[in-house]
């Protein structure tokens, strides 16, 4: 039997991941190994590992690169650590394939080590692109390390195809993370509340704040402007979760955390929510609000408007629910505006979401279980045809 390896990192590879890991175990094809590490063993940002293994799913290896800070120094340090561990882990065990998801730095690592020991990896969530982070050059190392590849759009698959990758390697099934979000189950604000132990009310945004990796000072501006602005929204609520682990993130946490304790009645704060919490917590928001990608990418499905703050994710496409704001007051004060307009509200019920219909974890599951690996690791670069 083929065996496959899945790396999870963080919360949010972890939600896009989960239909797959879990179609992968159904199919009974293949033998799936769970390789976990980054935010999920940090205890800082909530231990998520305790979810991974409450989903029933089995953690085969723990990749613990802690970092001691935030710094570029600490995070250069813990790719070593986490390049230097899963090699040892490939010398090992070695897996068929290794999936690998998305743009964050320690994703790099994990591909390196592979393709240093030959193993080919498939990648999903490459071709998108995000200007203001590291993240942007991160995904595009990825995928020229790669050897099968999973994009959410004809737009990103074309990417892919520009920089170089054999067509047949190249898949559009949608965004993985839109099938967890159809089909967790449905709960209700009350239930939500009771687990929570915070009283929400019928208004609140669902709010996360990332460090913009190459606009750090800047990003941590925005996230000020919003805060004070919500200051002015005296019927709204804020349920926040935390930043990930990146560049300069405990700044960021320390602001939401004082503003907390200004606005104890207002302001709720966790870590992480879990997978089905969060998904809930969106399903009953009045609008996501910041800089991360479930805003873009998975919010439109439920039909909510995203307030998106700053440069973070600029260059990805968006449904037309998709409120990008500069981050000045007067900007964030016009979006809050517009998520309290009746119009807009009914556009974003019906606008459809670019990056598919929640059926992508089972066609990519075929593809992993089935594409023929045999010289799958010697790649050609293949030159598209250049129009003026």
């Amino acid at each position: 039997m083929r065996k496959i390896f899945v790396f999870t990192s963080s919360r949010a590879d972890y939600g896009h991941l989960f239909e797959i890991v879990n179609g992968l175990i159904e199919s009974k094809q293949v033998i799936v190994k769970l390789l976990v590490g980054g935010t999920h063993l940090s205890e800082d940002f909530g231990s998520t590992i305790d979810q991974i293994m409450s989903d029933g799913f089995k953690v085969n290896y723990q990749i613990n690169f802690t970092r001691s800070g935030d710094s570029s120094l600490d995070i250069s340090i813990a790719n070593a650590n986490a390049l230097r561990i899963a090699a040892k882990i490939f010398s090992l065990d070695r897996p068929d394939l290794l999936v690998l998801l998305g743009d964050r730095i320690e994703i790099l690592a994990l591909a390196q080590a592979a393709f240093i020991a030959g193993i080919p990896i498939a990648h999903i969530h490459g071709g998108e692109i995000t200007e203001g982070a590291i993240d942007d050059s991160v995904r595009h190392a990825v995928t020229k390390l790669s050897n099968l590849h999973f994009a959410a759009t004809d737009e990103y698959r074309k990417r892919i195809l520009q920089l170089g990758e054999a067509e047949r390697t190249v898949f559009n099934f949608g965004a993985p993370g839109i099938d967890s979000l159809k089909k967790t189950k449905t709960l209700t604000l009350n239930e939500i509340e009771r687990e929570l132990k915070f009283k929400l009310g019928k208004i609140y945004f669902l709010v996360t704040f990332h460090p913009a990796t190459l606009e750090i000072d800047m990003e941590h501006n925005l996230l000020v402007n919003f805060l004070q602005v919500f200051e002015e929204e005296e019927n709204a609520k804020m349920l926040i979760t935390y930043p990930n682990n990146d560049e300069q993130s405990s700044e960021f946490i320390k602001t939401i955390r004082n503003a907390q304790q200004k606005n104890p009645d207002r302001i709720c704060i966790f870590k992480s929510l879990g997978r089905e919490y969060y998904i809930n917590a969106m399903r009953n928001a009045r609008a996501i609000v910041g800089n991360s990608s479930s805003g873009i990418i998975e919010a439109p499905s439920i039909g909510i408007p995203t307030i998106n703050i700053g440069s973070r994710q600029r260059g990805r496409i968006r449904a037309n629910s998709i409120l990008d704001c500069d981050g000045s007051k007067e900007s964030i004060r016009k979006a809050i505006r517009m998520v309290f307009n009746e119009n807009f509200r009914n556009l974003c019920q019906t606008c459809g979401n670019p990056y598919g219909d929640g059926a992508s974890a089972p066609r990519i599951v075929e593809v992993l279980s089935n594409y023929p690996l045999t010289n799958l690791i010697r790649k050609r670069f293949h030159d598209c045809r250049v129009v003026d």
